[in-house]
Order: C-alpha cells, then structure tokens, then sequence
C-alpha cells in the first residue's frame, strides 16, 4: 500500500503548480505547440518547457514534432476529470457557484462524473 499511496502522491503533485492547471486548461481542446501555450499562460518558454517535461514524463501528456515544433496533447484524461472537480470544490469553497457547464468550460476535455457538480448546494 505504501507504494501505491507514494505513487499516488506524486499524480496528485502535478496539480500543486497554477502553471500547470494553466497548461492543461490550454490544450484540453487541441494539442497546442510550445510557442502557443507560451502565449496562452503567460509564461516563459522556459518555465513552460520545464513543465510539459515534467507532465510529458509522468504520462499526463502526449507530445509529437512536426519539423522544428513540438505540440503537446492531454494523455491522461483522469487528470482532466481530476481538475474539473478540485476547481469546481474550490470555486465552492470561494463562494462561487460553478455549474457543470462553468466546469466544463474550465476544464473541457473528457467526460465530467455525475458526482462532480452535486459537491455543494
């Protein structure tokens, strides 16, 4: 157990960084290329590059090269499920009342779970 609650841990560890959330709010839709992420979060390439590394390397992302671009997808569709719901508990929290549609628009790829809106009255 000790391995299996280590390992989840360190899924759950994607999600400490706004930059990340930021990045795969990005390209839930579509892939997106570096430079066009860069654009969208407001970031450094740097700072970019050093997390797509890291989420490509954990499995949360695919990515491909066309010529002399790299463009990252979603590979985990879970992660995605994962964030709809933390923003939709925390949006809660904040007294902003999110409805599924809202977390959608967050967090738009994959399926949303039934239990996700019905977190807060």
């Amino acid at each position: 157990m000790s391995r299996l609650f280590e390992s989840a841990a360190s899924y759950f560890s994607l999600l400490s960084e706004p930059t990340r959330l930021k990045i795969l709010h990005s390209i839930c839709n579509e892939e997106k290329s570096v430079s066009e992420i860069v654009a969208v979060t407001g970031a450094t390439q740097t700072n970019v590059s050093r997390h797509l590394s890291m989420m490509y390397k954990a499995r949360i992302l695919n990515r491909r090269r066309q010529g002399s671009a790299v463009y990252y997808s979603i590979g985990d569709s879970t992660m995605i499920e994962i964030c709809r719901s933390v923003c939709l508990h925390v949006a809660a929290d904040l007294g902003q009342r999110l409805d599924t549609d809202t977390a959608v628009a967050v967090f738009p790829a994959g399926k949303l779970s039934a239990s996700v809106g019905s977190r807060r009255g």
